[in-house]
Parts: C-alpha cells; sequence; structure tokens
C-alpha cells in the first residue's frame, strides 16, 4: 500500500493553534504519521495520485467498468482502448464527480475478459477535506488522551493513567483516572466519526477491501 500523509505540519497548526512551545515540528510529525497510516490501513488503501497513467480492465459482458474495487478517475479520461475519450460516447458517475467510480457506454458493451485499456489521472489529486477534518480530530485526541495514542503508536499497552498519589503516615493512596473509552484497533480507530469516514471511503469489489 502506498501510504501518504493526510495533513500537513502547518495544517495541524492552523487547525489546534498549538505553538512550538506547546509541540514540536517532530512531534507532530509523529502525530501525524500515526494517524494516517491507521486511517489508511483502516480504509484499506492510501490516497495515491497518477498522472497520465494506464490501466487495463476487464469486460464483463455490460455496458460499465467499475472502478470500486480500484482507485477512481481524478478527471475525464484520456482515452479508452486507444480511442480518444468521446463524451458523446460514455457516461461518468458519479455525475458529481470527479473522482469517477465508473465509465458507462452507450448503447454498446464492454466484451466478457475483452481488455480496456484506459488512460488518463487517477486516485486523488488533493487529500479530501472531511479526511483530513478527521485526521485533524484524531490528532486532537492523540494529544490528550495517552491510552488511546499508546494504543495508536503501539509504544505500551493501555492503562489506567495515575491521577493522584497521597502519601500520608506511612501508607501510600494511588487514585487511577479511567481506561479511554474506546481505543484504536486493527478495525476500528475507537471514535464513531472516524469510522463512518472509513467505511465511506473503503473500495469495495465483490465484498473485498484492497
Amino acid at each position: 500500500m502506498q501510504f501518504r500523509d493526510l495533513v500537513t505540519i502547518e495544517e495541524v497548526r492552523t487547525a489546534t493553534d498549538w505553538t512550538d512551545e506547546d509541540y514540536s515540528d517532530d512531534q507532530i510529525q509523529t502525530m501525524i504519521t500515526d494517524v494516517s497510516v491507521l486511517i489508511e490501513s483502516l480504509i484499506g488503501h492510501g490516497f495515491p495520485h497518477y498522472e497520465d497513467r494506464s490501466f487495463t480492465f476487464l469486460g464483463r459482458g455490460t455496458d460499465t467498468i467499475e472502478l470500486y474495487g480500484f482507485i477512481p478517475l481524478a478527471g475525464t479520461p484520456e482515452s479508452i482502448s486507444g480511442v480518444t475519450f468521446d463524451s458523446e460516447a460514455y457516461d461518468l458517475y458519479p455525475i458529481d464527480g470527479p473522482p469517477y467510480d465508473e465509465v458507462i457506454t452507450r448503447g454498446v458493451v464492454f466484451g466478457e475478459n475483452l481488455r480496456i485499456v484506459i488512460v488518463g489521472d487517477w486516485g486523488w489529486t488533493e487529500v479530501p477535506d472531511d479526511v483530513k477534518a478527521v485526521v485533524i480530530r484524531l490528532i486532537k485526541r492523540y494529544a490528550a488522551d495517552d491510552a488511546w495514542s499508546a494504543s495508536v503508536s503501539g509504544t505500551s499497552s493501555v492503562t489506567r493513567d495515575i491521577q493522584k498519589v497521597d502519601i500520608g503516615e506511612g501508607r501510600a493512596s494511588v487514585t487511577f483516572g479511567d481506561k479511554s473509552a474506546s481505543t484504536a484497533t486493527y478495525r476500528s480507530t475507537g471514535d464513531p466519526v472516524a469510522d463512518r469516514l472509513v467505511k465511506r471511503y473503503r473500495r469495495i469489489d465483490l465484498g473485498a477491501v484492497i
């Protein structure tokens, strides 16, 4: 998988108002990398971008090439099977794209197992704004929740934080804080808002996540 940092240090500082006294660039970069890897691993793909690349698909005897199990088209393709793309011969969906997930012919079909070569730009030229917003949300949690950040970074097991230690007359009384309500796992971020975004961006084809 081609991982990609989903936000920049500058974007984090702008969203959080963190100064160098709060966190260094290196510390913020660690949070960005850990959260980005978490999100992309759960989604099942990064957010790559390829310019002027050709990819080959097999026709299914229908009028549609579906890209759900692959990456989307970043814009109108340059050519299909060696012929310059003609907007009168094809429809691209969704209609409010790009990115596009379907290429549909008008009046003909893509023959069964016929190799269809599509040339164009692929993927995401920019990380989507809703993805960035969720990454910032999780970075804020990373900074505020030691148990959650430990589960993301793998630096330690999830434990309750010691909040107070009272020492008096030969005895010590230890008060623990509550364990983080939910932690990141290989199936969930532990955050319901982020988990909904993960489901939205999975590229699913025949029940398989790539």
